[in-house]
């Protein structure tokens, strides 16, 4: 009798004790900007900056409610909340978010169990938010995560035929210091929208900054990439999907259920999030990255388009693609190994450069490590590679031995000597559990066509 009412004086006191409030305060700046400062003790810890997020000149914040200007920030934080096992309160949270919340925490905690995850960020009042429908005719349906880079373009063709808000984020890879750099992108983008049809909206934030403390990173090696960037990237669109009265937000998926390993944007976590009756969707996780390519070309010969330029590379300081980095040639030989020419895709550069660059790449004498995602994206690069030159006839490649040069090339790389010894290696048990979970979560096209509202 006495255990039950210990039980019973433990749960009251956790539903009534006074947490700290998160948000010390926010300030909206006009009305397309809003500023967040964190808990003191929090900040200390993991913030090094006060969180921003600015949107364009027609985007108002003071429209719309409390429980969707703090999403960005929200989404932002949660993780790290989590990884810290403290316990903080906020004034109001969107309903949905708030339960979507709880499966991701799950997730986290079968991707890394070697961490806790029993932070809890607790609303004091949760918002049910709805969708209205859009006044205006035209108005894009689909909400899109774009880039310019291979994954966004190649999503953005494949539902081609619904209008979209193409959505790219000034702070991902460029930073927001980098205003030449900058203008290059923006322009890029901005003429993809108009030569495909669809709206085009930019987003401001310092959300790959704040938070990168040495004491986050050391705690959680690699944060950003495993743990944060799909929701620190979902976050930002949230009131531009409430403004815009889109119901659907597509992410195109950098990996596929051949690496179905955890990582920060996996169709375990982004499908899982919703807010406002807002749905995500991973998308393309079918095909890897020579298959999109495939793809695009496929779509842009049916439908008579022009080859996109993609944007591949953040090395460059004048915004376009540098041609020695690693993911600049790999993007490269992606291309070539779909039968296709770098040059077709905005590459100055042919596949007998390819091969010395890539030489002069992985020859260096300093021993350097690659993220085993990469390697793998070598390996499919060389499994596509080599099933091309066995049937390549001459018709796109007029010296047919540069190819095999490559292809000799590639295949005399050892790719285990790039893999960092300390990385952890998964095991055929891990392997099965996280291909079930990305079947269990991902979304197919009919899915994400379902979740669509009707076109005015």
């Amino acid at each position: 009798m006495k255990k039950k009412w210990f039980l019973l004086f433990i749960l009251i006191h956790h539903i009534f004790v006074a947490h700290p409030d998160f948000i010390k305060s926010y300030e909206i700046i006009n009305k397309n900007k809003i500023i967040v400062k964190a808990n003191q003790e929090f900040s200390q810890q993991f913030i090094k900056e006060d969180f921003f997020v600015e949107y364009d000149k027609d985007i108002d914040l003071t429209k719309l409610d409390e429980s969707i200007i703090l999403i960005p920030f929200i989404l932002n934080v949660v993780p790290i909340i989590w990884l810290s096992n403290k316990t903080y309160a906020i004034e109001v949270m969107d309903k949905d978010l708030y339960y979507s919340l709880q499966k991701i925490n799950e997730v986290f905690r079968i991707f890394y169990p070697k961490h806790q995850w029993q932070g809890k960020l607790i609303p004091k009042k949760l918002v049910a938010n709805t969708i209205n429908s859009s006044d205006t005719l035209d108005a894009p349906i689909l909400g899109l995560l774009f880039s310019g880079g291979l994954d966004s373009v190649e999503a953005s063709l494949s539902y081609g035929a619904h209008k979209q808000l193409l959505i790219t984020a000034w702070g991902a890879d460029v930073k927001i210091k980098e205003d030449m750099k900058w203008q290059t992108v923006n322009k890029q983008v901005e003429q993809f929208a108009q030569e495909h049809g669809h709206t085009y909206t930019l987003v401001k934030s310092n959300f790959r900054e704040f938070a990168e403390t040495f004491y986050l990173y050391n705690k959680f090696p690699r944060w950003w990439v495993r743990a944060s960037f799909g929701l620190s990237f979902i976050g930002l669109t949230a009131p531009l999907l409430v403004h815009y009265s889109i119901a659907t937000l597509l992410i195109a998926s950098s990996s596929t259920v051949n690496y179905p390993y955890p990582l920060g944007s996996h169709p375990a976590i982004d499908n899982n999030l919703s807010f406002a009756g807002r749905t995500v969707c991973l998308t393309s996780g079918d095909k890897d990255r020579v298959q999109k390519i495939k793809n695009i070309a496929s779509i842009c010969k049916k439908k008579k388009l022009a080859l996109p330029w993609l944007r591949v590379c953040w090395s460059d300081s004048m915004g376009g693609n540098c041609l020695r980095c690693e993911k600049c040639l790999r993007s490269c030989v992606n291309i070539i190994a779909a039968g296709q020419l770098p040059e077709e895709y905005g590459f100055a550069i042919n596949i007998k450069e390819v091969t010395k660059k890539l030489n002069a790449v992985f020859a260096k004498k300093k021993r350097w490590y690659l993220p085993v995602t990469h390697i793998h994206l070598w390996g499919c690069n060389r499994m596509h590679l080599n099933a091309l030159c066995k049937k390549e006839s001459g018709k796109v490649f007029t010296k047919k031995e540069e190819l095999e040069v490559l292809r000799d090339y590639l295949n005399s790389i050892d790719l285990t000597h790039y893999r960092n010894p300390r990385t952890h290696v998964y095991s055929l048990q891990e392997k099965e559990l996280f291909t079930n979970l990305w079947h269990q979560y991902t979304k197919s096209d009919n899915d994400i066509l379902n979740a669509l509202r009707p076109s005015n």
